[in-house]
């Protein structure tokens, strides 16, 4: 008779198991003073650095938890999460997060760690740590993406959507002298755009196709609320998990409730365009993948063949209609009329350059989108076709810039600045004049930052185009919104990274405006910015840094000190202090330059 095989690691657990019950057991009639001597030790191991000891401190208060939950909170849990939910010091919550993260955030530690049920409390302050720390260098941050992970993996996934994206408390972090986190009361100002994208490279950073399932599902509730913010939130998730296939494949194994969301989307008459065109695409996606095809219930998808019937003739949108008649033609025939066009939006492969030219002309936008980006990667593969027809790809990019949708407008934005490098005089000038009249701040934000990937393809060719690159930014560091001024300077600091001293001419002007921003700009956001971009500046100068500032170098010193000592933001000032080390390295380089090593010796030429 086989003997079950148990693996060293089961091992190894069963004796931390066994260890923490021998421990926990109180040996003495007394319990409470047997508590009060042994807990605070175990305490105390929780933030050990040997993971032996550790892993027993970890099992001990799992072990309570599991036959004590009060008693567990009020000895171990308490002291760790009561710093996250008042006003405390950079050290109190370095002191959280170190003993939550050993507690219950390690990763692979589920077979001993504590649940994180048990800290449910403080799930918006961990996410809400996250959200601060993430851009930063903050030295606990990879704990607290641990925590993060470990909330989003194993606890209920509409609560950690509502606690991530939309939450709620009166404190506010900030960032301490030491470089540590501070709490203070407040309100915090969540910017759900940019908290969706860090939530959405959490679940993407797994391969957890269960995981994506329950948040898609998640994001289909709130595609449909009244809340602006919620719904786009949702319609943001959705679309870029729609694309993972290890999704796609248990969607198509159970279409039930992707199904009944568009099914009451179409029946409440598709006042949302967008959203509707998002869950029709999703379907069309769904019926597109081949593996499914013979096997697929197709009775489960006759529900929506008359409410497409009813939208497409109460639709004023033509290309939600449009997608709505193929898709309801692909239902009756049972994939046998598939749509051509739908499936062509998720193919990746274009065969030819003409049949990529013949989508970015379609009427349906969805398609010409596709086509457009399938033109730009087919010119950055340096494909023949591509490289023989750019003129006329350039006539079509610069023709879809007067298109209102957004995605269509980006895609010819990308295809434009893959084209920098043949027709930089075209490109770059079309580029700029976007960047100084269109009105949307987030697509202001993206053509910036595809300037700026142009300039340094371009690299020191880019310095005949400086008058409308700087023109440019110069113009949008006064833009009404902070983040595209903020952008903006930031933008100008990479230019003068990228091209040195050749701005000399332009050095007064840049200065005289980054001066202004720090002086009267009262969002932190663009005077980081301006202090970020003087160190961009000399770093890009070097060790021609005095000959080309010349008189601007004491001003510029004695407004970075003033910073240093008088500016309440703490990033701001961390900025400053970078731009004047960068400043003093200058300075050391040229009064006492590395001297050559070398001799010269004459042979055949006269002494000088």
């Amino acid at each position: 008779m086989h003997q079950p095989i148990i693996s060293q690691n089961m091992i190894i657990l069963y004796l931390y198991v066994f260890c923490s019950r021998l421990i926990t057991t109180p040996h003495i009639r007394n319990v409470e003073s047997y508590r009060g001597k042994v807990y605070p030790q175990i305490l105390q191991l929780l933030y050990s650095n040997e993971l032996e000891f550790l892993q027993v401190a970890v099992a001990c208060v799992r072990q309570i938890f599991e036959t004590s939950p009060e008693t567990c909170r009020e000895w171990f849990l308490k002291p760790m999460v009561t710093p996250l939910l008042k006003p405390s010091t950079e050290d109190e919550i370095a002191r959280s997060i170190e003993g939550l993260h050993n507690c219950c955030g390690i990763p692979c530690s589920e077979n001993w760690a504590l649940p994180l049920i048990a800290v449910q409390e403080v799930h918006g302050r961990i996410f809400q740590l996250h959200r601060k720390v993430s851009p930063s260098i903050y030295h606990l941050k990879t704990k607290v993406a641990d925590l993060a992970m470990a909330i989003i993996v194993q606890c209920d996934a509409k609560h950690s959507y509502d606690q991530f994206l939309f939450p709620e408390g009166n404190l506010e972090l900030e960032f301490a002298d030491n470089g540590g986190v501070m709490s203070k009361l407040g309100e915090e100002q969540v910017d759900w755009e940019q908290a969706t994208d860090l939530f959405l490279n959490i679940i993407q950073s797994t391969d957890l196709a269960e995981l994506k399932y329950k948040y898609f599902k998640v994001a289909l509730e709130y595609i449909g609320d009244f809340d602006l913010e919620k719904k786009l939130s949702g319609a943001k998730v959705l679309a870029e998990l729609s694309s993972d296939e290890n999704l796609q494949e248990i969607v198509s194994k159970n279409p039930k409730p992707i199904i009944r969301f568009v099914g009451n989307l179409l029946k409440m008459g598709g006042q949302d365009a967008e959203v509707v065109c998002l869950g029709l695409m999703v379907i069309s996606a769904m019926l597109s993948n081949p593996a499914h095809k013979r096997t697929r219930d197709w009775s489960a998808f006759d529900s929506l063949v008359e409410p497409l019937k009813e939208f497409q003739t109460e639709s004023s949108n033509v290309e939600v209609r449009l997608l709505a008649e193929e898709l309801r033609s692909t239902i009756l025939s049972h994939g046998v009329i598939s749509s051509t066009k739908a499936n062509k939006v998720k193919d990746v492969k274009i065969s030819s350059v003409e049949e990529a030219m013949k989508e970015a002309v379609d009427q349906l936008i969805p398609v010409r989108a596709h086509g457009l980006m399938a033109l730009t990667k087919l010119i950055l593969m340096k494909h023949k076709d591509a490289e023989s027809k750019k003129d006329v790809l350039m006539c079509l990019f610069k023709e879809n810039l007067k298109e209102d949708d957004s995605y269509v407008y980006l895609a010819a934005i990308e295809g434009l600045a893959a084209l920098a490098t043949t027709y930089p005089d075209d490109a770059i000038t079309t580029l700029t004049e976007q960047y100084r009249y269109v009105k949307s701040p987030e697509i202001r934000l993206k053509v910036g930052e595809i300037l700026i990937k142009v300039t340094r393809s371009l690299n020191e060719m880019a310095v005949v185009y400086k008058g409308e690159l700087i023109g440019a930014f110069l113009a949008g560091s006064l833009d009404s919104d902070h983040l595209v001024r903020a952008s903006s300077l930031s933008n100008i600091g990479e230019l003068c990274k990228i091209l040195s001293f050749r701005i000399h001419a332009y050095l007064t002007d840049i200065f005289e405006l980054l001066s202004n921003i720090l002086q009267t700009d009262k969002s932190p956001e663009p005077r980081r910015a301006a202090v970020m971009a003087v160190t961009l500046l000399l770093q890009g100068l070097g060790k021609d840094t005095f000959a080309t500032l010349q008189e601007l170098t004491l001003p510029m010193l004695r407004a970075l000190k003033l910073i240093v000592q008088t500016d309440k933001d703490d990033l701001t000032k961390l900025h400053a202090e970078l731009a004047l080390q960068e400043l003093r390295s200058c300075t050391i380089n040229f009064l006492m330059p590395e001297p050559k090593m070398e001799k010269r010796i004459y042979v055949m030429d006269p002494l000088p």
